[in-house]
């Protein structure tokens, strides 16, 4: 393998998984629906044991026409898939020299991680770039670690069975996080010293360290911050961990990073470096801000090394809780509004993804209805220069503080367009982004509060509705029923009651329990409908309420893939056995295990300690008997969710199709819903299809099958 490469960190696993956050507090009543009435007498139109091919025939063979066109449809889409990653993978074998830099963007399209490029297998890939991996951070190389250590996680999440027979401590991904969490580190002690580690140049000005030293935080106040993120991990956790043991991580961290920093001769680490070695240290010791007081004041004692105020300590508390599981996070002062944002529905900034371009530059993609797609700015296009400057030398960490920083009014930005390779300026006016919550089949206009209005039907005849719900944010299950209402409104005006629902969680990264609760509680007249254990005698049990269960009965088929985490899986599990809902897709990501946010001193300082695990019930399980652990770290038989009929579709492949079915229009300057000839052709989604096609025949043949017990009953 080549010995250097780079790829897209921003798309690594790890960083698209979110978590299922616990939660309190009195919220307003929830909007009521209809009620579904009797469930439907349908069964399901599978051959079982996950036979694709008899399923399809069957469906094929089915007496109405629209199913057999379903079943068509999606034997085409599958067919034009395959094509079409071929030619994929082809065009990148073309395109790239570097077998693992080759690999890391294979990942990106690929589905049968068995035909990786070079003809090996997936274990044999896994391993030798794990131990490059190791090879390149024992050496100082950083930056180059992360590469390793990022493919070889990929391919130990997606590969079925292959992180079965790790070591937790052998597994490329706790080294992803370790590494991710180390050059973060790095890069605030030091960011010329980051840029040289990604062999980039440094540039006069930018330094993020002097600018934490103008303005530096209050010391009493930073270091019981510290102090009190130590006692919340060591309280809180779910693993009850000996504070000596979290000390003694701390301090194995600080030896690494200062380490690292005099490797690359970073000024004055060698000098801090003997200090923190000749310390009276004891990690024996219980007195936490004792050691926290030591560390602040031999870097106190080291100006040289130019550090950011109180870095050590931040460094320390970071090493304790990397010591504990993956979801186990900090949140620093600089870091909060950041994290807060993702639990809003509303931000300000310039409305897009950024991520490294293939080539150079940073490729955008616009959320919808924001800013950069009111200025015109198109999925793919790739930015080149901010304000007039090239951002060759901008992380995507800085790039992003430009695009939100609240003192800015507008941002200029040079572009080339990723449909000509053509070049052009847009002055994009920073301004508030919306994110609903969900989204529907086709998009009809624009609210009074600028959010978009939907089409919710998928199918007018056999009344069947799509809802894509993007994470269980705040309000979600609110924004959930306001739509299944208007959905249901749609459905009588064609005729009846809503018969059928696809819920589409692909890529729903999970989010907050009273939400997945609520969202579940919907199908569901009684029974548990959460179950979660502190990993020791204490078990939690939240059960449906019948006045929340308006749904219950009706046809329900879930989409899921392997990046839907945590609180997709609650729901999507939980009703393929309490509901008789069907799961269609890829087996789900398997993270199971419950954050909860704790303010430290200051209101913008907490540690997001995981505190329990949640479980699912096993087909036929009992109400409180036979339950499993959801979670891959927990559980490495029955992790995750899987589903009833496969469908794999690669990372590329479900973006492309999910970012066509969610796009939206503000009706806004350049932002215009195309008209006629203009509107594109969707990618292929046959899981969709599928969804759709078994939906309609389960709903026909129960009103088939109505019809003729009517007909017995007449004399």
């Amino acid at each position: 393998m080549n010995a250097t490469f780079k790829w897209k960190r921003t798309l690594l696993p790890i960083a698209l998984i979110g978590g299922i956050l616990s939660s309190s507090g009195c919220r307003a009543p929830l909007p009521r629906l209809e009620h579904y009435g009797s469930a439907s007498n349908g069964q399901w139109n599978i051959v079982e044991e996950d036979d694709l091919e008899s399923t399809l025939k069957r469906l094929e063979d089915h007496p109405d026409a629209g199913v057999q066109e379903g079943a068509r449809t999606v034997r085409s889409s599958i067919t034009s898939l395959e094509q079409e990653r071929s030619r994929r993978i082809s065009g990148l074998q073309k395109e790239h020299d570097a077998e693992n830099e080759l690999l890391a963007e294979v990942i990106m399209v690929e589905v049968d991680y068995s035909r990786l490029p070079g003809g090996g297998k997936p274990e044999d890939l896994r391993e030798e770039l794990y131990l490059r991996a190791l090879e390149a951070e024992e050496s100082g190389q950083l930056a180059l670690a992360m590469d390793y250590a990022s493919v070889a996680s990929a391919i130990e999440l997606y590969t079925p069975g292959l992180a079965e027979g790790l070591d937790q401590n052998e597994r490329a991904t706790k080294m992803q996080r370790r590494l991710n969490r180390r050059f973060d580190l790095i890069r605030i002690a030091s960011p010329e010293l980051a840029r040289r580690l990604l062999d980039e140049e440094y540039e006069e000005g930018d330094d993020r360290a002097a600018e934490a030293k103008e303005d530096p935080p209050d010391t009493r106040v930073g270091l019981n911050n510290a102090a009190i993120l130590m006692e919340l991990l060591h309280q809180k956790h779910v693993d009850d961990p000996e504070m000596a043991d979290l000390h003694q991580a701390g301090l194995d961290e600080v030896l690494t990073i200062c380490e690292l920093l005099a490797l690359h001769e970073s000024p004055g680490a060698e000098v801090m470096l003997e200090k923190i070695r000749a310390a009276p240290i004891d990690p024996r010791s219980d007195r936490t801000m004792a050691i926290i007081l030591e560390l602040n004041r031999i870097q106190k004692e080291c100006p040289e090394a130019a550090l950011p105020e109180q870095f050590l300590v931040r460094t320390f508390v970071e090493g304790a809780a990397g010591a504990l599981d993956k979801r186990t996070t900090l949140i620093w002062p600089d870091e909060h509004a950041r994290y807060m944002r993702n639990f809003g529905r509303k931000y300000r900034g310039m409305g897009a993804k950024i991520t490294p371009a293939n080539g150079g530059g940073i490729e955008i993609n616009p959320i919808s209805g924001g800013p950069a797609a009111r200025a015109g700015i198109r999925s793919g296009d790739v930015m080149e220069k901010v304000d007039g400057t090239s951002i060759d030398h901008m992380s995507i960490e800085e790039l992003s503080l430009v695009t939100t920083d609240p003192e800015r009014e507008t941002i200029e930005l040079q572009l080339t367009r990723k449909k000509d390779g053509s070049p052009y300026s847009v002055v994009v006016k920073l301004d508030s982004v919306l994110v609903p919550h969900v989204s529907g089949w086709t998009q009809t206009g624009v609210g009074g509060d600028g959010s978009p209005t939907w089409n919710w039907l998928a199918d007018d005849d056999a009344r069947i509705a799509y809802v894509r719900l993007d994470g269980f944010r705040p309000d979600g299950d609110r924004a959930i029923r306001i739509a299944l209402r208007e959905a249901q409104h749609q459905s009588r005006e064609v005729g009846g009651r809503l018969e059928g629902l696809v819920l589409d969680l692909r890529m729903n990264p999970g989010g907050q329990v009273d939400i997945a609760e609520e969202v579940a509680n919907m199908f569901m007249r009684r029974g548990t409908i959460f179950r979660s254990t502190d990993g020791r005698r204490r078990i939690d049990n939240e059960t449906a309420k019948n006045a929340h269960s308006e749904l219950a009965g009706m046809p329900l088929v879930i989409l899921v893939d392997e990046r839907s985490a945590s609180a997709s899986e609650l729901v999507s599990g939980l009703l393929q056995v309490r509901a008789d809902a069907l799961v269609i897709g890829d087996r789900t990501y398997g993270k199971g295990s419950i954050q909860s946010p704790m303010r430290a001193m200051t209101n913008d300082c907490m540690a997001v300690v995981t505190t329990g695990w949640y479980l699912l019930p096993r087909m036929g399980a009992g109400e409180y008997e036979d339950w499993r652990y959801v979670d891959r770290d927990r559980n490495q038989m029955e992790w995750g969710v899987i589903p009833d009929i496969s469908m794999p579709m690669s990372f590329a492949e479900t973006a492309e199709a999910l970012d066509h079915r969610t796009r939206w229009y503000s009706g806004l300057d350049l932002d215009r819903m195309p008209q006629g000839d203009e509107t594109p052709d969707g990618p292929a989604d046959p899981a969709t299809e599928m969804a759709l096609t078994l939906l309609r025949a389960r709903i026909l043949d129960a009103r088939t099958d109505e019809i003729s017990a009517r007909r017995e009953l007449v004399p």
